[in-house]
């Protein structure tokens, strides 16, 4: 499958339906805006885009246009993950009006990408198989591919239960795996994992994850002093900054005892937590929060919630901590980066492709309170290095990971699988 830059103009127009369970604005985490992100810039290339998503909310309309771009959404309505057998029956509703909607539109597209190897990448899987339409999924962590059934989901159901649907959906996975045209995986290890499961390598193409580095830049001393003024951040403080979802496999308990212990200390520090845990089905928000007020540690941590001008908190702090369990390629990190922040990461997913240790930031053992305290120590105490670490985190990020060149990439992956699906049809 070819990587080439920019899809070729002396072709139709490959028309792509944009399949994701979130998706910017209804949600605003970094694969939903990365999501939208792509869409957008794809239609800059000329392929036209329109979006088959899932109601987060009740009261959004079934139908409208962002950004010139056609927005559908389905039931069922907000989050299944993790609610057991009583998500089996939304999940079936949703995968029957997937297949229909896509029947009846099929003429209306060249490709399906979907975001995700589980549900929704089985009806796409399905018409794919029956030369209907072409599907391309993409991967974006490695727990897609190993956790069928998510363990909350599990132990709800109980052994017994769990068994035999997890045999099911074995083979619904086997079933997708050898019927998509491409998969796209945003690092080296998905790639390794999909060739694992069964997936021949011709079919896969490595794109990560882009960031608009337009958007996420550096900031001047006085241009930071100006945002914490107004975000409510204390100006006499060094800022430590964590953006992500409020949950438990983010590694946020643990990084809050740790910041127990230095916040006792009496060092002048601030900690913001910038998201919510509502859309997340291991949700820790009220026990942060509750964490937070036994120990008062009120003063020296901020929990904003979600927000919209991600960039602007990143801008008005001094470093980066994200020290999570697993990840596939994450978004957050990159934001801080391509923001010039010197970072402490845990060595999980493709930190590891995207982070050197003590070169353009830190890494640490995911689920090691002891090696995370070590790194915010010495981070703390080389002040002097932060702008050599900086720098050097933004160059990584405009070199490898903007989202401008990632589009591309895609554009060229969808526009060869959709004109093979186009020929085939005789258009």
């Amino acid at each position: 499958m070819t990587d080439s830059a920019v899809p070729s103009p002396a072709r139709p127009a490959t028309r792509v339906c944009l399949i994701s369970e979130m998706i910017f604005p209804d949600a605003i985490g970094g694969l939903e805006i990365h999501a939208y992100g792509v869409a957008e810039r794809l239609v800059r290339l000329g392929l036209p885009v329109a979006v088959l998503t899932r109601y987060q909310r009740p009261d959004l309309p079934a139908r409208e246009s962002i950004g010139g771009i056609p927005f559908v959404r389905i039931r069922p309505i907000g989050l299944q993950k993790g609610r057991g057998f009583r998500a089996v029956g939304p999940m079936l509703l949703m995968l029957a009006t997937v297949t229909v909607w896509l029947l009846l539109h099929r003429r209306d597209f060249d490709v399906v990408l979907v975001h995700g190897i589980k549900v929704l990448s089985l009806p796409t899987a399905l018409l794919s198989s029956l030369g209907i339409l072409p599907c391309v999924i993409k991967v974006d962590s490695p727990m897609e591919l190993w956790e069928e059934i998510s363990g909350e989901s599990l132990r709800r159901m109980g052994k017994m239960g769990a068994s035999w649907l997890l045999a099911i959906s074995h083979r619904l996975r086997r079933f997708v795996v050898g019927r998509a045209d491409g998969y796209i995986a945003i690092s080296g290890e998905i790639l390794d994992g999909l060739r694992q499961i069964g997936v021949p390598p011709a079919r896969i193409s490595c794109i990560p994850n882009g960031v608009d580095t337009e958007r996420f830049h550096p900031v001047d001393a006085a241009t930071r002093d100006r945002l914490r003024a107004r975000l409510g951040l204390p100006a006499d403080r060094l800022v430590v900054n964590f953006t992500g979802r409020l949950a438990r496999s983010k590694g946020l308990p643990m990084l809050l005892e740790v910041w127990r212990g230095l916040a006792g200390e009496g060092r002048p520090l601030h900690l913001v937590l910038v998201g919510s845990g509502g859309q997340s089905f291991d949700d820790c928000e009220l026990e942060l929060r509750a964490f937070i007020a036994k120990h008062e540690l009120g003063a020296t941590v901020s929990l904003p919630g979600a927000v919209a001008n991600v960039e602007e908190w990143l801008q008005a702090s001094d470093v980066f901590v994200f020290p999570s369990d697993y990840e596939g390629l994450p978004l957050a990190l990159l934001e801080a980066m391509a923001t010039g922040l010197p970072t402490i990461a845990t060595r999980v997913g493709a930190v590891g492709e995207v982070v050197c240790d003590r070169e353009n930031g830190l890494l640490i053992a995911p689920g090691s309170p002891g090696e995370l305290e070590a790194a915010l120590r010495w981070i703390v105490s080389h002040q002097a290095g932060w702008p050599e670490l900086g720098a050097a985190a933004r160059s990584t990020v405009v070199e490898r990971f903007s989202l401008d060149a990632v589009s591309a990439r895609y554009a060229a992956v969808l526009q060869e699988v959709g004109g093979r699906g186009a020929r085939a049809r005789g258009r």
